[in-house]
C-alpha cells in the first residue's frame, strides 16, 4: 500500500481536478495522473472517469473515496493527538457555563488551570440559555438538569443540590427550626428560580413538604443569597458546591440536614470527535476533581 496514492486520490477526488490537485500539492498533473494510474491497476478498479475538461467519481471510486478519506482523517487525528501529548498546552479554550457557576465556582478553578497552563486563553461563555457548541465554537459546556441533545458527549461531573444553611450568628439569635414547617417563621432568602409561586418543594427520606415563605428576601442571583446568609439575614437555599469553603470553615452551618430540592445532575458537554484536545481534557480534568471535593 502506498499512502502517497492514496493522499493524491483523495485531493484530485475532492477537487475533481488533476490541476487542481497539482497546485495544491505542488506534484505535477503527469505525476499524479501516473500515480493514480498505479493505484487503480493495484486495485483491478476504474477509480476516475477522466475527459478533456473534467473528473468524475466512478461508483467504486466513490466509494474508496469516502473510505480513504475517513481513515486520513484518523491518521491526521493520530498524529495530532501524538503531538499534542508531548506540546505545552496553548491556544484558546472557550467554555460555556450558567451565569451563577461562573461567578465564583470556576473562577477558582480557573486560577489553579492557569497556574498550571498559563499558554491557554481561557474564554467563558456565562449564560443560562443553552448554547450551540458548534454555531458558537465552545470546547466545552458545563450544564444541569436533562440532557436533550444526544449527539453530544457527556461526562457526569456531579450533582446540583440545594441544601438548607444558615450562619451560626443567626441561628443563635433566631433559633433553628426543627421541620420543614417551622421555616415559615423565619427570614428566608428565596432565589425565584427555585421558588414558584414562593414555595420551596423539599424532599427527604420521610418524604416531601411544601414550604410557604412568608417571611422572605428575594435575590436573582445565588452569590447575594449566600452573601445574605454569612452576613446572618435568614436561612437560604445554596447549592453545595459553590460555597464548599464556608461550610468547612462553620461560616454557614446546614440547616434541616434531612431536607433538600431534588437533585439534578450536572455534566460536562462537548461535540463528539474523534480525538480530544489535550487542553480540553486537562481543564475537564480539573472541573471533574474540584465537583468531587465539593
Amino acid at each position: 500500500m502506498d499512502l502517497n496514492e492514496i493522499h493524491y486520490f483523495t485531493r484530485v477526488a475532492q477537487l475533481q481536478s488533476f490541476s487542481g490537485a497539482s497546485r495544491e500539492t505542488g506534484i505535477p498533473k503527469s505525476s499524479l495522473s501516473r500515480k493514480i494510474s498505479q493505484l487503480e491497476s493495484r486495485l483491478g478498479v476504474t477509480l476516475l472517469q477522466r475527459t478533456t475538461r473534467k473528473v468524475k467519481l466512478t461508483e467504486a471510486g466513490l466509494h474508496y473515496f469516502h473510505t480513504c478519506q475517513k481513515a486520513l482523517l484518523e491518521l491526521e487525528g493520530a498524529e495530532q493527538m501524538v503531538s499534542q501529548a508531548h506540546a505545552v498546552p496553548a491556544g484558546r479554550l472557550r467554555i460555556a457555563a450558567p451565569i451563577e457557576m461562573g461567578s465564583k465556582f470556576l473562577s477558582a478553578i480557573s486560577t489553579e488551570f492557569l497556574r498550571k497552563y498559563p499558554e491557554v486563553q481561557l474564554e467563558f461563555i456565562l449564560s443560562d440559555k443553552v448554547e450551540d457548541l458548534v454555531e458558537e465554537k465552545i470546547d466545552l459546556a458545563v450544564r444541569a438538569g436533562k440532557l436533550d441533545d444526544s449527539s453530544l458527549m457527556a461526562v457526569k461531573l456531579g450533582y446540583s443540590e440545594f441544601q438548607l444553611y444558615a450562619s451560626p450568628e443567626y441561628l443563635k439569635k433566631f433559633g433553628e427550626p426543627k421541620t420543614p414547617k417551622e421555616l415559615e417563621h423565619h427570614q428566608c432568602l428565596v432565589y425565584p428560580n427555585i421558588a414558584p409561586q414562593n414555595i420551596w418543594e423539599l424532599n427527604s427520606q420521610a418524604g416531601n413538604a411544601k414550604v410557604t415563605l412568608r417571611k422572605k428576601v428575594l435575590a436573582n442571583q445565588l452569590a447575594m443569597i449566600t452573601g445574605l446568609a454569612l452576613a446572618g439575614c435568614g436561612i437560604a437555599l445554596i447549592p453545595v458546591f459553590m460555597e464548599v469553603e464556608e461550610i468547612q470553615r462553620r461560616q454557614l452551618v446546614r440547616v434541616l440536614p434531612q431536607w433538600s430540592l431534588d437533585r439534578e445532575p450536572i455534566h460536562a458537554v462537548y461535540v463528539k470527535q474523534t480525538y480530544f484536545p489535550n487542553k480540553t481534557r486537562l481543564f475537564l480534568d480539573i472541573l471533574k476533581k474540584a465537583f468531587a471535593r465539593s
